[in-house]
Formats: structure tokens, C-alpha cells, sequence
């Protein structure tokens, strides 16, 4: 998230936050496995939006090849 605001150059703010321990009997909502693939995936989707030309030019060489080179043959 840094980058993307820096990029739109919107002002950030630190703000300080104290931290203790976790309340009795709560739970963490933190999924290991579901949040791990979630993070590359919002990546990507920023990627895509910042530079969609970077984005999608490997996926249209991809098929390009796969389409093509067949036909040559």
C-alpha cells in the first residue's frame, strides 16, 4: 500500500498506536493459508492497474506463440 500511494502521491501520516496483549478468550483473524494467496493476488491487481501494458504483454506473447507457431508449421 506504500507504494500505490506514493504513486498517487497521496500524503501519508504516521500514527502512533499502542499495542497490548489480546483480550481473553478472542480469537486471531488471521487465516495463514487464506491471507498468504490473498496478498500475491492484490498485488497483481495493483500491478495490472498501475501498468496494464507490463501486465498483460506476456499473457499475448503467450498466445501469440501458442497460435502462430503452429500456423508456420
Amino acid at each position: 500500500m506504500s507504494v500505490h500511494t506514493s504513486q498517487l502521491r497521496i500524503p501519508i501520516v504516521d500514527i502512533a498506536t499502542r499495542y497490548g496483549a489480546r483480550q481473553g478468550g478472542s480469537a486471531s483473524k488471521l487465516h495463514t493459508f487464506r491471507d498468504a494467496f490473498r496478498i500475491p493476488r492484490t498485488f497483481l491487481l495493483l500491478f495490472k492497474e498501475i501498468q496494464p501494458a507490463r501486465f498483460h504483454r506476456p499473457i499475448s506473447l503467450f498466445f501469440s506463440l501458442l497460435f502462430v507457431v503452429p500456423g508456420i508449421r
